[in-house]
């Protein structure tokens, strides 16, 4: 079933508001899992830079770990002319091809007996995250991390819009 969430618990939620019983949801449901499409940066120009430890500590990452994250080129490539050099691979978008960012929230034991309960979805939240689950923002991190994809790529596609 597709649903509209932010993430998989907001999906969860409105799975359950929207089925009305709380036992019948439990015994059904195997897991959840919320996913987005993000750009891959193109390995020909995308350029290292060094982020600033304010970012990665506000990232909550290691800055003795990381010594660079990559983006899409600042700069344009001139010749002598002064003409605008593209990159064959990417036509100077930065940007080549996309990837998927997923989060999957699996509905174990401990899972199926709170929604069983009616606990409230925070709950459901802080017993997944006990038991390692990766959030959305932090797939996406490690993307980042890697090089696939930029931070403002991530930023981007996990921005949620308010209604």
């Amino acid at each position: 079933m597709g649903m509209d969430a932010k993430d998989s618990f907001d999906a969860l939620n409105k799975f359950l508001t929207l089925l009305g019983d709380n036992k019948l949801a439990a015994k059904a449901i195997v897991g959840v899992m919320n996913q987005r499409l993000v750009r891959v940066l193109c390995d020909e120009c995308r350029e290292a830079f060094e982020p600033d430890a304010a970012t990665l500590k506000k990232l909550n990452l290691p800055a003795d770990k990381i010594d660079r994250f990559y983006r899409p080129p600042t700069e344009k490539k001139l010749d002598r002319k002064g003409r605008e050099i593209l990159c064959l691979t990417c036509q100077g978008t930065g940007y080549v091809g996309r990837t998927g960012v997923f989060e999957l929230l699996v509905v174990d034991e401990g899972v199926t007996k709170l929604i069983e309960a009616g606990a409230p979805i925070d709950r459901i939240k802080a017993h997944s995250r006990k038991n390692r689950m990766y959030y959305l923002q932090e797939t996406g991190l490690l993307k980042v991390i890697d090089g696939r994809t930029s931070m403002n790529e991530i930023l981007r596609c996990l921005r949620t819009s308010e209604k």
